[in-house]
């Protein structure tokens, strides 16, 4: 796999366990996993964590389905989901991806978390896939970056790669604009109505650039959640990108008011059809 100046994870988090949950609240968490989907499984497990008594600043050690991560619940929700609820987190599309590995063994899989956060599809991507896999989480955001890569430290999944860099448009630089409430919904674009309190420059790379340094020779799948950004990464990626680069399945948040250009019939126009539209995301595949 290639290196890049993007690839240095952090030296010292503290070891995994150093912050694990107690009897009380491993009993909440276990309460709060085992409820169903559905509108009263949903209501007690939000109600019953309330009573886990976890400060909105500690962090907690959590294994989900062998995966360790360090959560903290203040600033970000998908971690507080994940903490909690982590059968409520994407459930359908993280078991469409699931499948696609299933049906993708003749050759290593390459999957692209585009708008990674603290590498929840990255670190199961990479656990399903197996030592074979390429997969590389992108998360600008200098904060949470961190959380993603002392999330990697505590997992052995050497072909997973962290990049501290945006996809978008162009190569070189932006403004990344950052939620004060939700880290999540940060976003290269400026939303209104966003509790926006800070911005930071970022690198950018369109994602063919991208392709091209890592000497991609074809994409199995990609996540894109990147707050309304999404056509900024897929507009000239759909235009430029040779057939051989097309990933087979790609998830993508549904963000169309936010799109200034049309990339639903891009995609169409290179051979995807939508799939399924789940509560949050477009399924296409070619």
């Amino acid at each position: 796999m290639a290196s890049t100046p993007q690839d240095n994870r952090d030296p010292a988090p503290k070891p995994f366990g150093a912050y694990a949950p107690g009897a009380w609240r491993k009993a909440i968490i276990a309460f709060t996993r085992s409820m169903p989907e559905s509108y009263l499984g949903r209501r007690a497990a939000f109600a019953v964590r309330r009573l886990a008594f976890v400060s909105p600043t500690r962090p907690l050690d959590i294994d989900i389905e062998g995966v360790r991560f360090r959560l903290t619940r203040r600033g970000n929700l998908c971690e507080k989901r994940l903490m909690f609820t982590p059968q409520y987190f994407d459930a359908e599309e993280l078991a469409i991806v699931r499948q696609h590995i299933a049906d993708q063994n003749t050759r290593p899989y390459i999957f692209l978390d585009i708008g990674s956060n603290i590498g929840a599809y990255a670190l199961f991507v990479g656990s399903w896939a197996g030592p074979s896999a390429r997969v590389y989480a992108f998360e600008p955001q200098p904060h949470i970056h961190q959380r993603l890569l002392a999330n990697l430290s505590f997992n052995d999944l050497p072909g997973v790669s962290p990049q501290s860099i945006a996809l978008a448009d162009k190569t070189g630089e932006m403004t990344l604009h950052i939620d004060s409430t939700n880290s999540g919904e940060s976003s290269l674009k400026k939303l209104d109505g966003r509790a926006t309190t800070s911005s930071v420059t970022v690198p950018t790379m369109t994602l063919l650039d991208f392709a091209r340094q890592e000497s991609l020779p074809y994409i199995s799948a990609m996540k894109l959640d990147v707050e309304g950004a999404e056509d900024l990464i897929l507009s000239p990626f759909f235009a430029d990108a040779p057939a051989e680069l097309l990933p087979d399945l790609m998830i993508v948040e549904n963000a169309d008011v936010r799109w200034s250009r049309d990339i639903v019939s891009e995609a169409q126009s290179r051979g995807y059809r939508i799939d399924r539209k789940t509560r949050m995301n477009l399924v296409l595949r070619r």
